[in-house]
């Protein structure tokens, strides 16, 4: 783990607290200490004009250059401009919690997962598609009513307009159009604890699921399922978005543990991670990241500040847009005591917003 970019309170465990006068332990805690200087290497955008929001899912419409984000707390659609402002596509309270939405700039709509408040209160959970130039409900695709409770959360569209979505309590991919009747199951399983992000590869037969023991390589035709090879010193787990690029998978791991944002280059058969590159960790100031995409050789996700909940109540929270470069990452640089073969260096802390220091 320490290899990994893991930082983690070891010495609170009363089990590991007694290793604490071991020398080979003593090294573990100071490289997992390292671990939480930041790597800086985003900068914000800007500040979206609608607080509390709390958006979970975001994405872009290319034609028109704006952002969709997804509110959980509002069960709202907002397109936003890079200077921040917004523009509401869809009233609060059509929806439910939206955790994941997915541009289809081919049809010209935006899917999005809507769930309950859990207390059976508000409409089914459905996966919704909305027109991205007249804001109109253009389907709706509810889940059917059972026992067990839901959350629909991320979502990923091929070319040809089948939309996926990862049910997260019961482990399951499900699947969709907007011709279709209704979601499909596609694959259930215990090999997928907690499935959050998916995206599509290449070439749009091959999906990567994000859950809580890694990332999944499914067959979209059969629903096969293996897990992708992990080589010492590299964690897989923790992601909530991600996403397919040049061959290579941006993950928002997003977890207090390592609380980053990682490409992890793979193999020419996408099914091994064969080093990881930090392209930012562990934000100054404290951020809550969740979902992002590519544009223009840079990965632009959001940031709520604080973390969640947010310190001042929902109505002060504050959300962020913010981009990082890309690039391609040197040679694999020898590996460290650890067998870390992490490929970013910390850099300078400080953040600007528009241009000024941020506090």
């Amino acid at each position: 783990l320490a290899a990994g970019g893991v930082s983690m309170d070891l010495v609170a465990s009363p089990e590991l607290a007694r290793l604490a006068g071991d020398p080979r332990f003593a090294s573990l805690l100071q490289a997992m200490e390292r671990n939480r200087a930041p790597i800086a290497r985003a900068e914000i955008v800007c500040e979206l004009d609608a607080p509390g929001l709390l958006p979970e899912g975001i994405d872009l419409d290319r034609r028109r250059r704006r952002v969709v984000l997804g509110s959980f707390s509002t069960g709202q659609l907002v397109t936003a401009a890079l200077d921040g402002s917004t523009e509401e596509l869809l009233p609060a309270g059509r929806l439910g919690g939206v955790a994941g939405i997915r541009v289809d700039p081919v049809r010209r709509v935006v899917w999005a997962t809507s769930n309950s408040d859990g207390e059976g209160e508000g409409p089914p959970p459905a996966v919704v598609a909305v027109g991205l130039d007249s804001g109109d409900v253009v389907a709706r695709k509810e889940l059917a009513a059972g026992a067990a409770p839901v959350l629909l959360n991320d979502l990923a569209v091929t070319p040809d307009g089948t939309v996926f979505v990862t049910e997260t309590l019961q482990g399951a991919v499900l699947r969709t159009c907007l011709a279709c009747p209704g979601l499909e199951l596609l694959l259930r399983s215990d090999r997928l604890p907690l499935a959050n992000g998916i995206t599509t590869g290449g070439d749009g037969t091959t999906l990567y699921v994000a859950h809580a023991a890694g990332i999944s390589r499914i067959d979209t035709t059969s629903g096969a399922e293996e897990w992708l090879a992990v080589p010492p010193g590299e964690v897989s787990v923790g992601a909530d978005g991600l996403y397919w690029h040049e061959g290579t998978l941006i993950a928002v791991q997003n977890q207090p543990f390592h609380d980053r944002i990682v490409r992890f280059w793979l193999d020419e058969a996408g099914a091994t991670i064969l080093r990881t590159q930090i392209l930012n960790g562990r934000h100054p100031g404290g951020m809550f990241h969740s979902t992002g995409f590519v544009l223009d050789g840079h990965f632009f996700f959001n940031g709520v500040a604080g973390g969640l909940p947010p310190p001042g109540g929902l109505e002060e929270q504050r959300t962020y847009l913010l981009t990082v470069p890309l690039g391609d990452p040197p040679h694999p640089p020898p590996a460290n005591a650890f067998g870390s073969r992490h490929l970013a260096e910390p850099a300078a802390t400080s953040c600007r917003l528009r241009g000024r220091p941020l506090p």
